[in-house]
C-alpha cells in the first residue's frame, strides 16, 4: 500500500470548477487523461507498438501528468474539429476499406473501365465488416429520388443489419447534462488523476485511501463501496474506446 502523502499533490478544491464543464470541457479534459491511460496500457504490452511511438506517447503522458499535478482542469487551447457522422465517401475512405476488407479492390482500381470484367466489377463491392476487424466507418450509395421517409426507412434496415456483422461497439444514448453531473458529484475526474497517476508512477492506493481523498467531509457512508459500486464503473466507463470515440463525435458535431 502506497502512502498517501506520496500523493501531496493532489488538492480536491482545485476541482471545484467541473461542475460547470459542459461537454465539450469534459472531453477535452479526458483526453488528456486518455493519452496517460493508453501509456500506462501500452508500456505493460511494449510489442503492439514501436518504440518511437511509445516515446512520444511517454512523454506527451508525463507532460500531462506534470499539468495536471499543477492545475488538474486544463485550460482548452482550441476547439475541436467539425465532425458529421454522415458525409460524402472519398478515395481515401475506398482505400481503408480495401485495405482492412478487401485485397483485390487495390488492384482493379488501378485499372481503366474498358479492362474491368463483370467477373471484378463482383469484387468491387465492398465487403460487410467482419468480428475480426474494429474498423468503423462504412460507405454508402444514396439514392436521391427516394422520399425523405423511404430513405430513413431504409437507412434504419441497412444500419442494423450492418451492426450485427461489425465488431463496432456504440453507445445508445447520447451524453446529456444528466450525465456529467452523476461523473461531477461522484468525484470522476479526480478519481482518475489519482488512479491513472499511481498506475504510471507504479504507486497503489486502496479503496478506503481513494475514498478519503475524494470524499473527505463524508462520515456516514462506505466510502469503499461507494469507489468500488459506483466511482469506478463510471470511470471505467469514461475511458472506455467506445465511449471516448461517441463523446469525441457528439461534441464534433455541435
Amino acid at each position: 500500500m502506497t502512502n498517501i502523502s506520496s500523493f501531496s499533490w493532489f488538492d480536491l478544491s482545485k476541482y471545484d470548477a467541473v461542475e460547470d464543464l459542459d461537454l465539450n470541457g469534459w472531453y477535452f479534459q479526458l483526453e488528456a487523461r486518455q493519452v496517460i491511460y493508453t501509456c500506462s496500457k501500452y508500456l505493460k504490452n511494449m510489442e503492439f507498438i514501436s518504440m518511437p511511438t511509445m516515446e512520444l506517447l511517454n512523454t506527451k503522458a508525463k507532460n500531462n501528468i506534470a499539468l495536471i499535478k499543477e492545475k488538474p482542469l486544463l485550460i482548452k487551447e482550441k476547439s475541436p474539429l467539425e465532425f458529421s457522422s454522415v458525409k460524402d465517401a472519398d478515395y481515401l475512405n475506398l482505400y481503408w476499406a480495401n485495405y482492412y476488407r478487401n485485397n483485390d479492390l487495390k488492384n482493379i482500381l488501378k485499372l481503366s473501365i474498358n479492362e474491368v470484367t463483370k467477373d471484378m466489377l463482383s469484387k468491387l463491392v465492398v465487403p460487410r465488416p467482419d468480428k475480426e476487424s474494429a474498423y468503423d466507418s462504412a460507405m454508402l450509395m444514396i439514392s436521391l429520388g427516394a422520399t425523405d421517409e423511404q430513405l430513413k426507412k431504409d437507412f434504419d434496415k441497412w444500419l442494423k443489419n450492418y451492426r450485427s456483422h461489425s465488431k463496432c461497439t456504440v453507445r445508445k444514448k447520447q451524453f446529456t447534462e444528466p450525465k456529467t453531473k452523476k461523473w461531477t458529484n461522484n468525484k470522476v475526474l479526480p478519481y482518475l488523476d489519482l488512479t491513472l497517476i499511481a498506475d504510471f508512477e507504479n504507486k497503489q492506493l486502496t479503496q478506503n485511501q481513494l475514498g478519503r481523498l475524494l470524499f473527505p467531509d463524508d462520515y456516514d457512508v462506505d466510502l469503499t463501496e461507494r469507489i468500488r459500486r459506483t466511482v469506478k464503473p463510471l470511470a471505467d466507463f469514461l475511458l472506455d474506446e467506445a465511449t471516448f470515440e461517441s463523446l469525441n463525435i457528439q461534441v464534433g458535431a455541435t
